[in-house]
């Protein structure tokens, strides 16, 4: 899960840590990935993680097309 505006809360009543626990209450296994587009913050981290996965995702498609021939 991806948690955008994290400078909001202290403009509006926002608990992040209650998003959280509601959240992982829902999947106990979810990814948090908390970011800011203002100030950048959390971006390099879910670059990263998309990036990872993308590579696992590409990887494992390979490996089908090869397994099919």
């Amino acid at each position: 899960m991806v948690i955008n505006k994290i400078d909001l809360p202290r403009h509006i009543p926002l608990r992040m840590d209650l998003a959280r626990e509601n959240a992982r209450r829902t999947n106990p296994r979810i990814e948090i990935i908390a970011t800011s587009c203002s100030s950048g913050a959390g971006l390099g981290h879910w670059m990263n993680w998309l990036a990872e996965r993308s590579g696992k995702k590409n990887r494992a498609a390979a490996s089908e097309v090869v397994d099919a021939v």
